[in-house]
């Protein structure tokens, strides 16, 4: 935050004339003290402060055993000190710039921050070209390559949006053609009875398939004369004629009709 703070007041209160830098950019009421100057020193004493609070009280090493993962704090595990102190460096960076009178971006006053090929600008040349043509052709060419960058990745991303699609499709196809199985196999074998779905019954729990198990039964809910039919009082034997059945020798012989209706008498 305050390296972000230096650094607005610094674009705010830049000129690049000599006299007006080596003033330090302070702020007019001294006791405020909202200058470059003025924020550059709070904010690095605010970082010192937090970067000598923070290791006096934590420790070098926790030598604890016990203390693993989130329970393990030390100079080691806490990132936030090597921030505070890269954040402490980068602030007197940028005083150091503003004393120096350089700009806010860090470059010397009157400097082109541009790949110029002084060969191009001689006029006898073959080829000559002046600086906004350098610049301009560059500058185009850096355009192309980011656009063939984000042409490849925009067409990773559309492939991939390919691929959640279809897997999307496939899974919906895959649900819908075992929805109208399940319903082809409750056609034919009817759902289960009540009482035979949850814990410890012949189907878990939410089960909503047919059923393969009782499907022969017939749901019955009254045992009377009315739905079990009576049993039978009359009986008619077809009989054969037949007279006797050798059995061993000819000469041993008995009658042959209890041995024949025997699950019959």
């Amino acid at each position: 935050m305050g390296s972000e703070l230096i650094n607005i007041v610094y674009r705010k209160q830049y000129v690049e004339e000599p006299d007006g830098q080596w003033q330090g950019y302070k702020d007019t009421d001294q006791e405020r003290a909202w200058g470059v100057t003025g924020w550059s020193r709070r904010a690095f004493m605010s970082t010192l402060f937090d970067w000598t609070t923070a290791n006096a009280i934590i420790p070098t090493e926790d030598t604890d055993p016990t203390h693993i993962g989130l329970k393990k704090i030390d100079r080691s595990t806490v990132s936030e000190i090597i921030e505070i102190a890269s954040q402490g460096s980068y602030i007197h960076q940028q005083y150091d710039n503003a004393n120096s009178g350089l700009n806010p971006l860090g470059i010397a006053t009157d400097a082109v921050p541009f790949d110029i090929n002084p060969a191009l600008l001689n006029p006898e040349s073959v080829i000559t070209a002046t600086h906004f043509e350098q610049v301009y052709e560059r500058a185009l060419e850096a355009m192309e390559n980011a656009r063939a960058v984000f042409d490849y990745a925009n067409n990773i991303k559309n492939r991939i949006r390919e691929v959640t699609v279809s897997e999307k499709e496939f899974t919906d196809q895959v649900i819908d053609q075992d929805r109208e199985y399940r319903n082809q196999l409750i056609e034919m074998y009817g759902t289960p009875y009540e009482g035979t779905i949850g814990p410890g019954k012949a189907y878990p729990a939410g089960y909503k398939g047919p059923d393969y198990y009782f499907y022969s039964y017939i749901d019955v809910n009254e045992v009377s004369e009315k739905t079990v039919p009576p049993p039978s009082k009359d009986m008619m034997i077809n009989f054969y004629p037949q007279s006797k059945l050798h059995v061993g020798s000819v000469d041993e012989t008995y009658n042959d009709l209890p041995s024949a209706f025997f699950p019959f008498f």
